[in-house]
């Protein structure tokens, strides 16, 4: 056998050895783009809560957690996570937190308002957009509604459904 044939050969080895990793677009709170749904009923899991089939037009929707109990909702597409939306604990510092860090990361953001009367009583919001690499959407909002008020964050990778 040549040096060629075995410098060859000893490569093949080589990369037959390494492991391949999937790359994902985020990771919010352990739910990862691109991860099954097995694998994010097993992130729920860790916290104690379930996820829930959503009885909506997309059939991939998920709750994180039980209603009324709601931390959130995953969706899937082809198999796959590219949707998280988390309500996040701390109202006001919350939203200063996730802004300061996604500024951070991601420079200047798009910024969305709105506020009036609805069915059911007074509601406004303000949201903070960025797009990220691989055209992930990130978007932390802060709203409030009926005396209460919540910060959340949602990530969308879409090249995951292209």
């Amino acid at each position: 056998m040549n040096k060629t044939a075995i410098a060859a050969c000893g490569l093949a080895v080589c990369l037959g050895s390494l492991e391949v990793k999937q790359v994902y677009a985020f990771e919010q709170a352990g739910f990862l783009s691109g991860m099954t749904l097995a694998e994010a009923e097993e992130i729920a899991m860790s916290y104690g809560t379930p996820l829930t089939k959503m009885n909506m037009k997309n059939a991939n929707s998920y709750s994180i957690g039980k209603p009324p109990k709601t931390r959130g909702v995953v969706q899937f597409c082809h198999g796959r996570l590219y949707f998280i939306s988390q309500n996040i604990p701390g109202e006001v510092d919350a939203f200063a937190d996730n802004v300061e860090t996604f500024g951070r990361q991601y420079g200047a953001p798009g910024v969305s308002a709105a506020s009036g009367h609805t069915q059911d009583g007074f509601m406004s919001y303000v949201t903070l957009e960025w797009t990220a690499p691989d055209d992930e959407k990130v978007t932390v909002t802060i709203s409030r509604f009926q005396e209460q008020s919540w910060t959340s964050v949602t990530r969308t990778a879409s090249r995951i459904c292209n």
